[in-house]
């Protein structure tokens, strides 16, 4: 079996335990903040291991193919609480989360991998940290300035740490403060509402790391 297939195979157990446990948390502990944030460190932690474990063409596809699959069997069954440790009724974050890092691993068909890479980690680990240190500064679904501190901090560590060899320091810090304002900016609690933080903040990092390498 070829291991790109392997690969994927793989990637696919780790989402579903990531599911499982997930569901296993908000089952212990009704807690959806605890819940969800264990699914984006947890799929973080597959992210970082993609450039490593795939070596054609191929596999951002398959794996973008593989999550929108998973996320439209979800939105279908929304409406019966499936997956409930990650999604709330009424609410499509954990799509824009599975589009997002789709199209962020898609970008490495035509760029290096890792910057692909880079903006779905500040997603995963950088918008999860800021849920956490806000739910746990506020008790509440809010936005602050600790939570936006925490989510800057986390960023600069993963993009200075994935792409220094490949982008300019300038560009990289420029890249943070434009995820870290997209996520503090969009949701159903930032100021535009209308623009998921699932979706604005990976996509904003994406759109400023593609156009900053294509013009330096």
């Amino acid at each position: 079996m070829p291991d790109d297939v392997l690969a994927t195979i793989g990637l696919a157990a780790w989402v579903a335990v990531t599911l499982w446990l997930a569901n296993l948390v908000h089952f212990e502990t009704s807690n959806f903040i605890w819940s969800r944030k264990l699914a984006h460190g947890m799929v973080g932690l597959g992210l970082l291991g993609v450039p490593f474990m795939f070596s054609t063409t191929l596999w951002p596809a398959l794996l973008a193919f593989g999550m929108a699959a998973m996320f439209a069997l979800l939105i279908l069954r929304h409406g019966q609480k499936m997956f409930h440790g990650v999604a709330q009724q009424g609410r499509y974050s954990e799509f824009w989360f599975a589009f997002s890092c789709g199209v962020c691993l898609l970008s490495g068909l035509w760029f290096n991998p890792w910057i692909g890479v880079t903006c779905a980690l500040m997603l995963a680990w950088g918008d999860g940290i800021t849920g956490l240190v806000r739910y746990w500064h506020c008790k509440k679904h809010v936005k602050g300035f600790c939570g936006t501190l925490a989510c800057y901090l986390v960023c600069m560590a993963i993009g200075f740490g994935l792409l220094h060899s490949v982008l300019p320091y300038g560009l990289i810090w420029f890249g943070v403060a434009v995820a870290t304002s997209a996520e503090s900016f969009c949701g159903d609690v930032g100021i535009i509402k209308k623009v998921d933080d699932n979706l604005g903040m990976p996509m904003a990092a994406l759109a400023t790391y593609l156009i900053g390498a294509m013009v330096l």
